[in-house]
């Protein structure tokens, strides 16, 4: 199975018809894959290139310089997640992943 594409111009379309099709593809991405792609976002590539690398260079920080931005420290649940901090699974471990 492959991660979906959602098209954002599909999404924001004058046509009901289109808009209704593309939020029900992005509805069945979210409740049976739980992640899709977003195309069509009218964002440069320059600038998605700079962004992947400042989150690059973000989470090649020491892990003290990380946690200063903790989300458990944020008021509006914003900030650093440290790997095994998530749960999305009830059953399972903890999710391997760092966020921000």
């Amino acid at each position: 199975m492959s991660i979906p594409l959602i098209d954002l111009a599909k999404l924001t379309h004058e046509s009901d018809l289109i808009r209704q099709d593309e939020i029900r593809s992005l509805d069945t991405a979210c409740r049976e894959i739980g992640f899709f792609y977003l195309t069509n976002t009218g964002i440069p590539k320059e600038l998605m290139a700079a962004l992947m690398r400042e989150a690059k260079r973000f989470f090649n920080l020491p892990q003290e310089d990380k946690n200063t931005i903790d989300i458990k420290n944020s008021i509006n649940h914003r900030g650093y997640g440290n790997i095994g901090e998530e749960q999305l699974d009830e059953v399972s471990h903890a999710d391997w992943k760092e966020t921000l």
